[in-house]
């Protein structure tokens, strides 16, 4: 084996464990995203249940332009979209990263330097 393709071959394994690390780093953000979610659920059926009997919670919640489902929120869909979008464009530049790292990878793989 000479130097170049001892050389292709780190970097082909270099790249593979990149991707896997990218892999575990999303499944495991994904995962902590479910518990989340299922927590802030359980809460925010809580704060919906006293917010329908207390006004100046109710009054509190909109100033901080808290979300539920409540139909009393004076939030607006405009701003949920705004930030969906931002949510969006954050998932995108992450997209955008790993297959960089694919296409490194791809290259890497096929072009034994």
């Amino acid at each position: 084996m000479n130097i170049q393709e001892f050389n292709h071959q780190e970097r082909e394994k270099e790249l593979k464990e990149r991707q896997e690390e990218i892999k575990v780093k999303l499944e495991r953000t994904e995962n902590m995203f479910q518990n989340k979610e299922k927590k802030w659920g359980e809460l925010e059926r809580i704060v919906v249940n006293y917010a329908r009997k207390d006004v100046q919670l109710r009054n509190k919640l909109s100033e901080i332009k808290y979300i539920c489902d409540d139909p009393s929120s004076k939030r607006r869909i405009t701003t949920v979209v705004e930030e969906n979008e931002q949510l969006k464009s954050q998932m995108d530049g992450m997209k955008s990263e790993i297959e960089e790292l694919k296409t490194q990878f791809d290259y890497a793989k096929s072009n034994p330097t």
